[in-house]
């Protein structure tokens, strides 16, 4: 059964990522499957799966905590990928020294789950926290698929830390 039989039902705003990779999975990488290769690449480009941002891509997630946890901040479905954009906090009655940290969440390949800590930011004097573009904040693009999380923690003393992490599909 070609490509084409197994989409039929589908237009090319309705195929997601998971639905080509599913049918791609199962792909030998030999010359008697070029042309399929070939029809795969096309429908991800033509979908604009092709490693550059979707058109309606964004999506921005809130997350609020009230304690010193270290939370998900984002997860990505299957055959997904997203590239870190731009994170923002709101502190509510801050005060002393409160310390925010950005994670890189995965699993090891001994199967433990490791946290890559890429970002500290500390305040203090009852002041707002405010991430930025310059030395202190990673100036590389951070991407995240179905096998990593972005996870972030905040210590110290506050009532609540709202955190909004803004992501761009680029598969």
């Amino acid at each position: 059964m070609t490509i084409y039989d197994q989409l039929n039902t589908k237009t090319l705003g309705d195929v997601e990522a998971i639905d080509i990779q599913s049918l791609q999975d199962r792909v030998h990488i030999q010359k008697v499957n070029k042309e399929e290769l070939e029809t795969y690449n096309l429908i991800n480009k033509a979908a604009m799966r092709d490693g550059g941002p979707m058109p309606g891509g964004i999506k921005i997630v809130t997350t609020t905590v009230t304690d010193n946890p270290t939370v998900v901040g984002f997860t990505v479905e299957q055959g997904e990928v997203y590239q870190l954009v731009t994170i923002g906090a709101n502190a509510e009655s801050p005060s002393g020294q409160n310390d925010y940290r950005f994670f890189q969440s995965g699993t090891n390949t001994d199967g433990t789950e490791v946290n890559i800590n890429w970002f500290i930011y500390s305040t203090s004097n009852n002041t707002a926290p405010v991430f930025q573009a310059d030395a202190d904040f990673p100036d590389m693009p951070m991407f995240y698929d179905e096998n990593t999380t972005f996870k972030f923690s905040v210590s110290g003393s506050y009532t609540s830390v709202t955190l909004s992490v803004s992501m761009i599909r680029v598969r």
